[in-house]
């Protein structure tokens, strides 16, 4: 009996003690998925609410490419300076290049994310098949000037037939622009005039003053420095041509998975185009800074020449695009006509 009762008793005690340890599992069991849930939840809640802050909280870096230090740029540098990319949420790393070619090859090979420079680039990018888009239009006069060395005895545009021309690189604005002059004179770009590539506007500066080129084409604030150094004659003002310029070149894949970061882009730098000509000594400061060894009444007088060639809205009109299509034909840039749709995208700008 002891044994039998031992037995029940030890089978029982087994049964007893199962039971509890299964209870215990089960209450354990039923916490541990309570605490996995919530913490699931909250974890998910969490980061949720970081995703959706997160252009508040690190602002998307945008690398953007601009040709050589000059004036054009004036709306972005004024931008910065005042902290409106900051307001917008973005973070933009201004990087300047040798020449508009040269940005547009590095937007190309995605070493920057944007690109600013002339329309031209943006329309001969998408004549060989690439995907670009023209987002802003920062000047909508043309920058250049076209001078005749001081003492040459070049009058006319038809007087440079048989002359040295100084332009930036084969190919690029100031060169299309002394072309397209040339034709309009009936000259023979190929045939009638020698013209050679100098490099930046110190170069062309340079070969004017020494006589080493007769004629050539500059931005500000080499405009400014050759009237007031008695370098050359104005043969051209190209400043008075409704001519989208300086533009915003993007390709479509990257304005597509950052359409924030890149609107909030365009709207800072219409924000600081607008400053810059609302407060002119503010413009010109920035131009000096640009500027540190130049002459400051040169760089003033520079800087206001060139704020009214900034767009406010940052439209380009079809006005506008047939100019530069119709010169880039005139001058064998481009093999055939390029639609003004799909390449320019005003849709990304402020509604008025």
């Amino acid at each position: 009996m002891n044994i039998h009762k031992g037995k029940y008793s030890k089978d029982a005690e087994t049964i007893s003690d199962k039971h509890k340890r299964r209870t215990v599992t089960m209450k354990t069991s039923r916490y541990n998925r309570w605490y996995w849930s919530f913490s699931l939840a909250a974890f998910m809640l969490v980061s949720g609410i970081l995703l959706s802050n997160a252009n508040s909280w690190a602002a998307e870096k945008l690398r953007v490419g601009q040709v050589y230090v000059w004036l054009g740029d004036i709306p972005q540098y004024v931008a910065e300076a005042k902290g409106y990319y900051k307001e917008k949420g973005v973070d933009v790393e201004l990087t300047t290049f040798r020449g508009g070619g040269e940005v547009a090859a590095a937007l190309v090979g995605g070493s920057v994310d944007i690109c600013i420079g002339a329309l031209d680039h943006a329309i001969k990018m998408k004549e060989k098949g690439l995907d670009v888009a023209v987002i802003l239009t920062i000047q909508e006069k043309l920058g250049f000037t076209m001078f005749a060395r001081k003492g040459s005895g070049i009058k006319t545009l038809a007087d440079l037939k048989g002359r040295i021309l100084e332009t930036s690189a084969p190919g690029s604005s100031s060169d299309n622009y002394m072309r397209y002059l040339l034709t309009l004179a009936k000259l023979d770009p190929l045939k009638d005039v020698t013209i050679v590539a100098g490099g930046g506007n110190e170069g062309r500066i340079a070969a004017l003053k020494k006589g080493a080129a007769d004629a050539g084409a500059v931005t500000e604030p080499a405009t400014s420095i050759i009237i007031s150094e008695g370098i050359g004659d104005v043969l051209h003002d190209g400043t008075q041509w409704d001519y989208p310029f300086n533009v915003v070149i993007i390709k479509r894949d990257f304005l597509n998975r950052n359409l924030d970061q890149v609107k909030g882009f365009l709207e800072a730098t219409l924000q600081g185009a607008k400053f810059a000509k609302a407060n002119p000594q503010y413009a010109e400061e920035t131009g000096l800074k640009l500027f540190p060894k130049s002459d400051p009444n040169v760089i003033r007088m520079a800087v206001r020449n060139y704020l009214p060639t900034f767009s406010e809205t940052g439209i380009m009109t079809e006005k506008g695009f047939k100019f530069v299509m119709d010169l880039l034909l005139a001058t064998k840039t481009v093999k055939g006509t390029v639609p003004m749709t799909p390449l320019v995208d005003n849709s990304l700008l402020p509604k008025k």
